[in-house]
């Protein structure tokens, strides 16, 4: 950590997601060591090499089930916490892949579906009736919650902030991909999340945040992770987005991603984040003071 800046070091953590390498390309890959880490869609399931997810950039994903697995990643966030103490870790990709039909579902590997019949005495590609298929639904989404909890134990031991990128649409995450963030912040699994708001429109990223905070713990500490420069919005729309957001005095906003981050957006960031600028001119001094007891934000942006 650089004190005399105030700067903390956050690790951006891809957990189940290992990249869209061909593993079959690279003897070092992870899924070419270990070919039955990879998850398995339902009409793939027996698959003797390794999947890629063509919703998610022709990525491999690896089994949130597989206890093989799970050990590796746990391990290795141990390490990177252990060796290198960053303030805090974020966990990306906390989910399955994104379903979009029923045979490409993902979880059908060998290992989950043997742990789901010892238990519920039916393969889950047999499943025929609701009932069944939302209990498979949940078994496999409880893997991931299971899986952030043994992070939280390490992070709570070590004394390093845990926070987890999430999808806004609680519904949508939850059902195709697995993604119980209610739950984790109910369960204090996480300090804080990061969600992904894919738009450039500001009322909609809005919206959005309001919803995500009236379904948290509100000890959850929320930060803002504004896409607009991923998908090319103009500066205004990436100025109007941040202003939202510090109406709604959450704990900040994350800029996705750095690689994307042109000049025409940092001249923006620049204009509009100078100390100085603090008021608008009709505003009293009694108007002032009260507007920076309300706001912590209120010093650092004027634009309206």
């Amino acid at each position: 950590m650089n004190v005399r800046k105030k700067i903390k070091l956050h690790i951006w953590f891809e957990t189940f997601y290992i990249g869209n390498e061909n593993p079959a390309s690279n003897p070092q890959n992870i899924l070419f060591l270990n070919p039955e880490w990879g998850n398995k869609t339902k009409k793939d399931y027996d698959s003797i090499t390794p999947l890629k997810v063509a919703t998610e950039h022709n990525g491999y994903f690896l089994d949130p089930a597989n206890p093989e697995v799970r050990k590796f990643l746990l391990d290795l966030l141990e390490e990177i916490i252990v060796t290198y103490r960053p303030d805090g870790i974020n966990l990306d990709y906390i989910r399955y892949p994104q379903a979009v039909a029923d045979m490409n579902i993902w979880g059908y590997t060998q290992t989950a579906r043997d742990a789901f019949k010892e238990q519920y005495k039916t393969d889950p590609l047999e499943i025929k009736d609701a009932d069944t298929l939302i209990e498979w639904a949940n078994f496999r989404r409880n893997y991931v919650s299971s899986f952030v909890k043994s992070v939280n134990n390490i992070c709570k031991k070590n004394k390093v902030y845990l926070s987890a990128v999430i999808f806004p649409d609680r519904l949508a995450a939850l059902t195709t991909k697995l993604q119980d963030w209610k739950e984790w912040s109910k369960e204090g699994y996480v300090d804080g999340f990061t969600p992904l708001f894919l738009t450039c429109d500001a009322k909609t990223a809005s919206n959005s945040i309001k919803r995500i905070s009236a379904a948290i713990n509100p000890k959850t500490d929320l930060y803002a992770g504004i896409f607009v420069t991923f998908i090319g919005g103009s500066p205004d729309d990436l100025i109007r987005q941040i202003h939202e957001t510090r109406k709604l005095e959450l704990g900040g906003v994350i800029l996705f991603d750095y690689a994307h981050i042109s000049n025409r957006y940092t001249e923006a960031l620049a204009m509009f984040f100078r100390p100085k600028d603090v008021i608008s001119q009709v505003d009293s001094q009694d108007e002032i003071q009260k507007k920076k007891k309300k706001n912590k934000f209120f010093s650092w942006f004027s634009f309206e």
